[in-house]
């Protein structure tokens, strides 16, 4: 028994690449081979599958994304392409609807054969494992934003007049954590601590460009977040 348990919608969205004849196969592998690597690559992907001629742009969106989920599930499992299929493919037997047909041996061959050339493109390979090892982490941050508040000082007592007032800089961090929706966390700076933080970003950035320089060096290709 296979270790995957596959929802129906993608089971059928599967299949539906074992239909597909070579040529679109072909012209669609073409297309991801084309777009630059970038860790938030996707949207680039989906502009240039507006130029695909044998497949709907619609329906290559849905494959991209599909892809790009059985792409994660492999890097996560640590199998070969040829281990991994053969595990899918098997799973693919498991049919939880009552309606759903299991494939025939033939549309399984065909979904092997497809679904391994589409797995063997480098650039997409190479993105889904950097993109999980960028965010291997506990909390990935969503949002940051500052808040500026002016808070009153007021006299003693019964005495309501203003004395003076106080600048407040509070940093707040919208982060997500594990499957969780988001998080929120806020800590109050001052301006030393707003100039001490601008002058450690700046620094930060400072290091990426060396770093960036010693992998060019080294002939060693970097993959950015998003491309220019």
């Amino acid at each position: 028994m296979s270790n995957f348990r596959i929802p129906e919608k993608y089971r059928q969205e599967l299949l539906e690449i074992a239909k597909l004849p070579d040529s679109a196969i072909a012209e669609f592998i073409s297309v991801l081979e084309a777009v630059p690597p970038a860790i938030k690559h996707q949207d680039a992907v989906m502009r240039a599958l507006n130029n695909t001629t044998q497949i709907p742009p619609g329906d290559a969106r849905k494959i991209v994304t599909l892809l790009l989920s059985v792409y994660s599930v492999l890097a996560y499992s640590g199998k070969s392409v040829d281990d991994f299929m053969e595990e899918l493919i098997e799973s693919l037997d498991e049919v939880q609807d009552e309606e759903a047909v299991a494939p025939t041996a033939e549309e399984k061959k065909l979904l092997r054969d497809k679904l391994t050339k589409l797995l063997s493109v480098p650039s997409i390979s190479l993105i889904s494992k950097a993109t999980g090892l960028m965010f291997e982490c506990d909390n990935i941050l969503k949002h940051a934003r500052v808040l500026t508040d002016i808070r009153p000082v007021f006299g003693y007592g019964d005495d309501d007049s203003i004395l003076g007032s106080v600048i407040v800089q509070t940093l707040k961090l919208e982060y997500v954590k594990d499957d969780d929706e988001g998080k929120e966390f806020f800590v109050n700076l001052d301006n030393e601590d707003v100039d001490n933080l601008i002058a450690m970003l700046q620094r930060a950035k400072r290091k990426a460009d060396q770093s960036k320089k010693l992998l060019k060096d080294a002939n060693v290709p970097y993959i950015p977040m998003v491309q220019q």
